[in-house]
């Protein structure tokens, strides 16, 4: 009898290791590759002077977030009331950083460094670690990605609310959870104040998980 006792135990303690051991695993890697993404999207960051849309950028968030004193409404007043939430994103970096061209850029660089770790941990969740170190390794050395998180702009947030969203809906879907398919419809219907073309976002998901659920039956938890 004891020594079933002891056997048990033993296994007990011999799981618990092991889940340990990959918690840290997973840990450790998410670090590394989060880390080898800031540095690379923190690398020269203000070496280069504004160019493309980056200075447009400085006016529309001046033209949303100050009182213009000449009272018209411009071309400059379009955008960032149709997508407050990115410039609101820019106008913290600003005040936080700065409006140089290091600091201007500081908060797209820190949400592309963010997005690679978010694949990473939702990647590993859905399909294991390797799944999840490869494909973060992916976007983190997109030279695309790169250069977006490097720029005075708006794209990047729209990235990274898009890409939760995916990821919380795959989530629902698979796991029948309510939680995440709401969570994914809350996120799509923020990410529209990212990115005009995030306008369609949220019917997509309304009607992607609406077919889903009807196509495949599923059954969603409470």
């Amino acid at each position: 009898m004891n020594s079933e006792h002891s056997h048990k135990f033993e296994s007990a303690s011999s799981v618990t290791d092991s889940d340990r051991r990959s918690r840290v695993t997973t840990i450790t890697l998410c670090l590394a590759v989060t880390l080898l993404a800031g540095c690379l999207r923190f690398y020269g960051l203000g070496e280069w002077s504004f160019a493309n849309d980056e200075l447009a950028t400085f006016i529309e968030s001046d033209r949303l977030f100050d009182s213009p004193d000449d009272g018209e409404f411009t071309i400059y007043d379009v955008l960032p009331r149709l997508i407050p939430g990115s410039y609101a994103i820019l106008e913290t970096g600003y005040q936080l950083f700065g409006r140089a061209e290091f600091g201007s850029r500081t908060m797209p660089a820190i949400f592309g460094t963010l997005h690679v770790a978010m694949v990473f941990l939702f990647g590993t969740r859905l399909h294991g670690r390797r799944f999840g170190l490869i494909l973060s390794l992916l976007v983190a050395l997109w030279p695309e990605h790169i250069f977006h998180s490097q720029q005075n702009r708006f794209y990047i947030f729209a990235m990274c609310g898009s890409t939760l969203a995916f990821f919380l809906a795959t989530l629902g879907l698979q796991n029948g959870s309510k939680k995440h398919l709401i969570g994914a419809l809350v996120v799509a219907a923020l990410s529209v104040t990212t990115h005009t073309l995030a306008t369609g976002l949220a019917p997509l998901f309304y009607f992607t998980i609406l077919a889903s659920l009807i196509i495949c039956r599923a059954k969603v938890s409470r």
